[in-house]
């Protein structure tokens, strides 16, 4: 792992995507056997952010945290957000970068091995994938000037990825949400609010083609929706990761039978589902806020996206149990998504 981030050329990226597992004993030797095979055994990988060399990247690894590799390789753009859509084709992530002297955050989406980048919207945010993986919904930046708190939108637009076309929701009254999922029948979108929408702080499902906005009762952050749309996992405080029952087919959105797989010491945050609805990957790192220390980092709350502490990766199983640890340099290793496997039929699930 300490050669993590070498630079890695388009044909390795690929090659690392048809690859077979390769885990070293000494990997195998200080991980829970019976969760690190299943995780050895899945056809997937994971994406997240990382600063590593002064720069901020989208890193592409096995499941089971061995042959890491970055994804971007970009000296001048910092890259962060990944999401990947739910058929393993594209990936779209937010990138920041300077043009006309100012920083700003803006969405982008690629080919799943990093190649065809292409715009999707500046001054945007924290994007998510349609259950079809045609269409990238994404947050508007509420101000102009830079920022990297994470409420600081207002609107949820709709990219049309082969059309290149964008819509805006209909509900004029979205403001300061964050960490939106597209719930995978199609007809929601979960997510956070922050101070608006007469809320102070709330989880919501809003109707993706009304102005119906139903609070789910939950305390806590940054849900995401198992593949099959059942299940919601998030952080039910800076200590707990959660998971329960969330019904979103018929009547008023409910969630029942809450439970916690994950309680530290720690911070833990930035829950996601594996595509097969096995696995949660989470972050684990330190709490408060991170002082500015160079290029590609700010001041900020260490959980939101872009900001530097020392954060790794971790992995757990759905129904909980003791977690395993993917990375372990500390080098803001976080917001992490699964990748499908192409061959993988995961049209419903939504991201």
């Amino acid at each position: 792992m300490q050669q993590f981030l070498r630079a890695l050329s388009a044909a390795a990226a690929l090659a690392l995507l048809a690859a077979t597992v390769v885990v070293t004993d000494e990997s195998v030797s200080v991980y829970p056997g019976s969760l690190l095979d299943a995780l050895r055994a899945s056809p997937h990988f994971l994406l997240h952010e990382t600063y590593r060399d002064g720069n901020w990247e989208i890193a592409l690894r096995r499941s089971d945290g061995s042959q890491g590799r970055n994804l971007t390789r970009t000296k001048d753009v910092h890259e962060l957000y990944p999401k990947a859509a739910p058929d393993g084709s594209k990936i779209c992530f937010v990138a920041d970068e300077t043009r006309d002297g100012k920083r700003v955050r803006s969405v982008y989406v690629m080919d799943r091995d990093g190649r065809n980048r292409k715009l999707v919207a500046s001054n945007a945010r924290q994007p998510c994938w349609s259950p079809d993986s045609k269409t990238i919904a994404y947050l508007a930046g509420e101000f102009s000037k830079y920022t990297v708190t994470d409420f600081a939108t207002k609107g949820v637009f709709f990219h049309d990825v082969a059309k290149g076309t964008t819509t805006k929701h209909p509900n004029e009254k979205i403001h300061h949400l964050y960490n939106i999922c597209w719930a995978p029948n199609g007809k929601w979108i979960v997510a956070t609010v922050h101070g608006g929408m007469g809320y102070g702080h709330a989880m919501l499902a809003l109707e993706i083609d009304g102005d119906g906005v139903h609070d789910l009762g939950i305390g806590g952050c940054r849900p995401d929706l198992s593949p099959d749309g059942t299940r919601i996992t998030w952080g039910r405080d800076d200590h707990t990761i959660a998971v329960a029952e969330i019904s979103l087919e018929v009547g008023v959105p409910k969630v029942t039978n809450q439970r916690a797989v994950v309680k530290d010491e720690q911070h833990v945050y930035h829950s996601e589902w594996s595509p097969d609805g096995r696995f949660i990957v989470f972050s684990r790192g330190p709490g408060g806020r991170v002082k500015a220390d160079g290029p590609g980092t700010s001041r900020g709350l260490a959980e939101f996206v872009g900001v530097r502490a020392k954060w790794d990766l971790w992995v757990v199983r759905a129904n909980g149990g003791a977690p395993v640890r993917l990375t372990d340099d500390g080098a803001a290793n976080k917001e992490a998504d699964w990748l499908p496997a192409l061959a993988d039929s995961r049209t419903s699930a939504g991201k």
